[in-house]
């Protein structure tokens, strides 16, 4: 019995020493080569379950010809583009990354095409592992275990040579997870630049644009550049409402966008989004604010109550809010997006918002319902 036991923990250990050479070489990989870390929460009836992250390799573009080789992909690259997704589990369940239906998964080029993975046979992969391959038709043996506390890692293989920006892998029967991964770079904000609201491009006059030079070091200047950037939003409402309080509303905008998957940020799917503008009125410094915002439509009927909304911020005497911080409402089953997209579109939808708590940098905290 001693002698079984002695042989089983040799073989485990052994098992852990050795990892097979798709492991190692992409475990080998530097940190930086990954993309950024996504992280995901499962869908019912595992949403208390801890998250899991997801980070992805464009192989084609972001792996050299040493590392294609060594995964044996390098003649693979010149027929399909290739997705590496590593999995970390970091859940407290089993997950199945695997366990998915093909039509699930979609790669968005950078013109807004989408494809589905490609159709593939063990005879078309070569000598690369099958176990590591999504789309395989022919394969039936078992994928990695997904363990808590562990990484994973899945090829998936679309036909053709792509300009791939989101991968988007929607699993709403298996895995129970979404997730939308950014695979492409910013665009040079520069094309969009101009010197005025009905003027010409900034690069079209590189040597006259209004700047000025914020550093100066080691023959360099830093400069901040007086420009204008073109709206291409949908639908836009402007609302403006005052009141007594010492943090005064002094606009709202709601705006709808359409289902987009070439916008260079999230959400991709169609929405709403809503601006709220404040301005503090106090002498002493604003640090957060709760309110609750009610949108009615053009008969002053009740669309929708968003109720206890925060806004972490940072405002001295007679400063405002910027445009950068907003809230959305995405369509999808049961959302909110539903009672209020139309009226957002039309232009019709009317906003109340009612402040209902004050924070302030000298401790004093202002609770509006209560007064």
């Amino acid at each position: 019995m001693k002698k079984i036991i002695y042989l089983l923990c040799f073989a485990l250990c052994v098992s852990q020493l050795y990892a097979d050479p798709v492991t190692s070489i992409l475990d080998s990989l530097p940190q930086d080569s990954w993309g950024k870390k996504e992280k995901v929460k499962r869908h019912y009836p595992y949403d208390e379950d801890k998250a899991f992250y997801v980070q992805v390799i464009n192989a084609n573009n972001d792996l050299d010809n040493e590392q294609k080789a060594a995964l044996m992909i390098d003649e693979l690259t010149q027929s399909y583009t290739i997705m590496i997704l590593r999995f970390n589990n970091s859940s407290n369940a089993f997950i199945y990354p695997f366990d998915t239906y093909k039509s699930d998964i979609v790669l968005v080029d950078k013109a807004g095409d989408t494809y589905e993975p490609a159709d593939v046979t063990m005879s078309d992969i070569g000598t690369l592992d099958a176990k590591y391959i999504f789309n395989l038709l022919d394969y039936d043996g078992p994928h990695p275990r997904f363990v808590p506390g562990s990484r994973v890692y899945m090829f998936i293989l679309f036909k053709g040579l792509l300009d791939p920006k989101l991968l988007i892998i929607d699993d709403v029967l298996n895995a129970y997870y979404k997730v939308i991964y950014d695979l492409s770079k910013k665009d040079d904000l520069s094309e969009y630049l101009y010197d005025n609201m009905n003027g010409n491009p900034i690069l079209q006059k590189i040597n006259s644009f209004n700047y000025q030079v914020l550093e100066r070091k080691d023959g360099w200047e830093k400069i901040g550049i007086e420009a204008w950037i073109k709206d291409n939003r949908v639908a836009k409402t402007n609302i403006s409402i005052d009141n007594d309080h010492v943090v005064k509303v002094v606009g709202c905008n709601f705006e709808w966008y359409a289902r987009d998957y070439s916008r260079d940020d999230k959400p991709y799917n169609a929405h709403v989004r809503a601006y709220f503008k404040f301005r503090n009125d106090s002498s002493a410094r604003l640090l957060g604010l709760v309110f609750d915002v009610n949108m009615y439509d053009s008969f002053g009927d009740l669309l929708y109550s968003a109720k206890n909304l925060k806004y972490q911020l940072s405002l001295n005497n007679g400063e405002e809010t910027g445009d950068d911080q907003f809230w959305y409402w995405e369509e999808g089953y049961n959302s909110p997006y539903n009672l209020i997209w139309d009226s957002v579109k039309n232009g019709t939808i009317r906003g109340e918002i009612i402040i209902k708590k004050a924070v302030f940098d000298d401790g004093e905290t202002i609770d509006y319902e209560s007064n």
